[in-house]
C-alpha cells in the first residue's frame, strides 16, 4: 500500500468509530454508473440506497471490499485484553496471533 498524500489530521478531522464499525457490520457499495462509494450498515437493504447522491442516477450499486477508491481499513492498534486482542482505536477484536514454532504471542 502506498503512503497517503495527506491525512485527516492535516485538516483537523478524525474518524469517530460508529456502532457498525465497532461491531464489524459496515459494508461498502459503489455506484454502478459514476463510482461513488457509500459506507453503510450491512443490516439495511441495498435498494434503500436509491439514487446515487453524486450522479443522481439509479444504475444500481455494486458491493465492494476494502480497499476501494482510496478507502482502506485503518491500521489497528492491538492490545491483549483477557483472551482477545482488542483494537484501541475502533474496539474490533480478534483471537491473538501465535508464533507457529513456540506458541508465543506475536
Amino acid at each position: 500500500m502506498t503512503d497517503a498524500l495527506f491525512s485527516l489530521e492535516d485538516f483537523g478531522l478524525r474518524v469517530e468509530p460508529t456502532q457498525a464499525m465497532r461491531e464489524g457490520t459496515q459494508v461498502v457499495d459503489q455506484c454502478a454508473y459514476c463510482g461513488a462509494v457509500v459506507v453503510w450498515h450491512r443490516g439495511l437493504y441495498r435498494a434503500k440506497l436509491g439514487q446515487c447522491p453524486a450522479c443522481d442516477t439509479q444504475q444500481g450499486w455494486w458491493g465492494q471490499k476494502l480497499p476501494v477508491a482510496g478507502i482502506h481499513e485503518h491500521d489497528h492498534d492491538w492490545e491483549l485484553v483477557g483472551s482477545l486482542e482488542v483494537c484501541t482505536r475502533c474496539t474490533s477484536s480478534r483471537q491473538p496471533h501465535t508464533s507457529p514454532k513456540d506458541g508465543a504471542l506475536s
